[in-house]
Formats: structure tokens, sequence, C-alpha cells
């Protein structure tokens, strides 16, 4: 059902009459090349919140500039391509292609034309992107305006000129949650919320954990605990807050741990436990007073693996493991990123489309509102607007209404009593709903039955229903069922 809304929205786009103008018929190319192509994350967070770094991780790869300073000037959209390529594209319009190494993008910007950089566009060979594409924006909260500006010029843009900029976001959280945070959420809400709200395609990711509490403390409970508070602080913007220890996490997907780095762990695993106590009480300690390895290594393994991976690393060691491979391994586990992964593919998989076409019939809507400069952009809004709605009434649309329903209740917007909220989510979720009703020996006149029977059912909730959000959630699932039963009729005929 989802594809089918997906392609709905496109034959909407192409059978459009045409546009009164180049700008909008560029629009509309735009738009349907991001309704066509892979789904869209933004990751968005303060300046050196660790976004950059889990943008690495993401991708396995050290591409974004991850070092001391502020790296991030521009926001940067990593897509699947080849050849490999990157393309700075300025306010004029124009680009300019610049060279791919095989290491971080980074720098100042090339300050070579009158016009100011907006993003820069990297093409990668890289499986991910065959499914996402990745933007790293600067990041709010700079002592610099003009990155700052740049992140929202981005992600909320008022010329009118860019299309969906984003089906998802992870925004990074890096310890207690600041005001200006919350005022970034309430604005990214604004622009990117739908009938569906924010919180379906928003995530939060706690990142630097290996920076809450103390080393040697049980940093999986910890991290659990932080991300629940946050969990329910942000409820209202993200569906989900995910720990993740970026800086391990970037180093084990990327395969940056040597043999030479596995032997250094390896003599620092040989000293007393009262001695790498010592060490790990803060960096300079390590950095100037870990004698059994040369002065590189510390700096290596820090950059790398910072205090608290160090001591993972040392401890896994202990345990057996040792060399760049079996240290990569346990990265790889206690980074949490690949949990991360799994769970953001799953998310977005159930979600990602409908809210893309949801926003985007939300952008069509709110185009064909734009003020008519003559009699032909008049006829053109009007004739756009009246399609839009007769496309968001139609069953093939239904999918939006469901995924509303299921957010609410999940999310606990709305609030139903047993059995009824159980059954709600299991017809409002993905999925055929005939399965729902269905058992090994089902014929499809038993299970239209037990729809109909349904149908009634929540009927006479609808009917007794006295809050309006319970009221709508029980509408949408009686016409999910109506519509899984309308296409079932031609199976009972026969």
């Amino acid at each position: 059902m989802t594809h089918s809304a997906t392609e709905a929205v496109l034959a909407l786009i192409d059978q459009l009459p045409a546009p009164p103008d180049d700008d909008i018929g560029s629009f509309l190319t735009k738009l349907r090349e991001e309704l066509d192509g892979p789904i869209r994350i933004a990751v968005v967070g303060r300046i050196k919140g660790g976004k950059s770094t889990l943008v690495n991780a993401l991708l396995g790869q050290k591409i974004a500039a991850t070092d001391a300073g502020e790296c991030t000037q521009i926001p940067t959209v990593f897509k699947f391509g080849f050849p490999e390529k990157a393309e700075l594209l300025y306010g004029d319009g124009t680009a300019e292609e610049l060279p791919v190494t095989f290491g971080p993008l980074g720098g100042d910007l090339p300050e070579v034309r009158e016009s100011k950089p907006v993003a820069l566009y990297v093409t990668l060979s890289n499986d991910l992107l065959r499914k996402f594409t990745i933007v790293d924006t600067p990041g709010f909260g700079s002592v610099r305006v003009d990155v700052s500006g740049r992140t929202w010029d981005y992600l909320l843009p008022t010329n009118g000129n860019d299309a969906l900029i984003a089906d998802a976001i992870i925004f990074v959280i890096s310890g207690e949650v600041l005001q200006e945070e919350l005022n970034a959420l309430t604005a990214l809400n604004v622009q990117y919320s739908t009938e569906l709200g924010m919180a379906v395609s928003t995530f939060g990711a706690l990142t630097k954990v290996d920076l809450i509490g103390d080393i040697g403390g049980d940093l999986r409970l910890e991290a659990e605990e932080r991300s629940a508070l946050l969990r329910s602080q942000l409820s209202q913007f993200v569906t989900d807050v995910f720990p993740v220890l970026g800086l391990l996490a970037e180093t084990a997907t990327s395969g940056s741990l040597t043999e030479p780095d596995g032997a250094a762990v390896a003599r620092l695993a040989e000293l007393t436990d009262s001695e790498i106590a010592n060490l790990l009480m803060s960096v300079d300690r390590f950095r100037n007073h870990a004698d059994c390895i040369e002065e590189s290594s510390r700096h290596r393994l820090l950059e790398l693996l910072g205090l608290r991976g160090i001591d993972l690393a040392v401890q896994s060691c202990r345990s057996g493991h040792r060399g760049a491979a079996a240290l990569t391994k346990m990265l790889l586990e206690e980074s949490w990123i690949e949990p991360l992964l799994q769970r953001l593919a799953s998310l977005l998989s159930d979600n990602a489309d409908v809210l893309r076409v949801s926003r985007a019939l939300r952008v069509l809507r709110d185009l064909s509102y734009s003020q008519a400069s003559n009699d032909d952009s008049r006829k053109y809004y009007s004739e756009l607007r009246n399609r839009v709605e007769v496309l968001r009434s139609s069953t093939q649309m239904h999918v939006l209404d469901e995924r509303e329903a299921y957010h609410s209740l999940v999310r606990g917007l709305v609030e139903l009593s047993d059995p009824w909220h159980e059954r709600a989510l299991r017809i409002t979720r993905s999925g055929p709903i005939a399965d729902i009703f269905a058992d090994p020996d089902s014929e499809p006149l038993e299970i239209f039955a037990r729809i109909s029977q349904t149908i009634d059912e929540w009927r006479s909730f609808s009917y007794s229903c006295r809050d309006a959000d319970q009221g709508r959630v029980a509408d949408i699932v009686i016409r999910s069922l109506e519509i899984e039963q309308h296409g079932m009729r031609s199976i009972t005929k026969e």
C-alpha cells in the first residue's frame, strides 16, 4: 500500500498541466526526484555534539571531518553514485567540483566566488547510500553565526525553491538537553511535522556515551537510564532515543584499528588494575605517563578509542580477545552501532515512504496556495489544489491515516481501553489486515465474515466515544477494515 501511495503522488505530479513558470517546473522536478530516490536522513544537533563522527560510523568510512575544531562548515549531502566526486553548490546555482580523497573532507571552504556556498554534495560508492542519503549539517550553537545559519538555511528554507529536504532526522544529543536544543526541535517541528507528527520521523541519538559516569562503571546500564530519561523528555519530538558510542562505532565500522594498535593494547593489558586505573584518570595522564607504549601509540589510541574505549579494549584483551580483528568485533558490539542501524532501517522501512508521501502532499498543498501573478497561475494553482485534495481523500492515501493512528496510540497521544488499544494497533500497523483474521484452515468467506463482525464492533465503539481523538482512531480502523473487505469481494464471489 505504501508503494502505491508513492506512485499515486508521482502520477499526480506527472499528470499536472504545464506549470506557468520555470521555477515551479524545477520545484516539481526536484520533488519528483526526491520521492523516487533513497530515503533522506539529516543528522542535526549542536556544534561538536558528535554528528560527523556518527555520520562516519553510519557510512563505515572516515569521510566527514571530525578534528578538534568546528569541522562541518556547510551542509554535506552524501549520496550513492560512481565515480566518486564532490561538488560545492553556490547560491547562484553554479557548482565547483572538489577532489575526494580517502581521508575526511574538511578545512575552510574555497573563497573563489562572490556567491556563497550553500551545500556540498558528495557522491560515494557506499552500499548504505543505496538506501539512504545522509545529510551532515554544521549544527547550531556555533560562535560563528554564518556556520549555524547554514544549518537553518538548509533545514528551514524560506525561498520556496526546496522540496522535501529530509524524510527523517537523527537529532544528536551529547549530554543534558539544553533549552537551545528544545528551541531547535520546536523549529524543526514546524517544518517537518505532518498529520503523523514529527516524532514518527525523528530519532534521538545519545552520542558520546563514553563520557557518562566513571570508567569501570556499568556503561550499558548508565546509557540505558540516560536514554530512557531523554526518551521521556523528548517524546513530543522523537520516536526513540538510541545510545551509541560514536567514537568506538566510527573506529569499528571504518576498520581503523590496526595490528600495531592491538599490540599496544596488549602491552597495556599487562599492567595491574591499579596502574590502568591511574593512567585512565585523565587524557593528559594517559598521554604523558603510559610509558609502556610509544608516544605515537598513546595519541593514536586516544584518537581511536578515548579513555573509555581503551579501558574496554584492555578488558577485552585480558579476556583473550587479542589482535585488531577481535578488538574491532568487540567495539562493534560495545558501541551499539549495529542495533542502531537495524532499528533505523526497521523504523524507516515501515514509515519513511509514508512520511515522505504525507510531506509531499503538504508541500504541494502549500504550493497551491501561492500568490498568483496572473490568470494562468491562478488556474494552475486551483487545479493543483483540487487534485491534491482528491488524492488525499482517496483509498490509496488511507495508509497515511493508519500511520497517524498507530503513532498516536504508540506514543500515548490517544488512549483506548483494553482490548481496543491492542486491536487498533494490530489493524493500523503495516501488513495485510486479512492475516489478522486468518488461521491455517480459514476460507475466504470465513475471513470476510470475521471482518464484517469486527466492523460492527468498532462502529458500536465509535458511537459510544465521547473523545474526538478516540473517535477518529475508531473511524480510521473501520475504514481500514472496509478497504480490506472491499478487496476481498472478488474472491468471495468466486
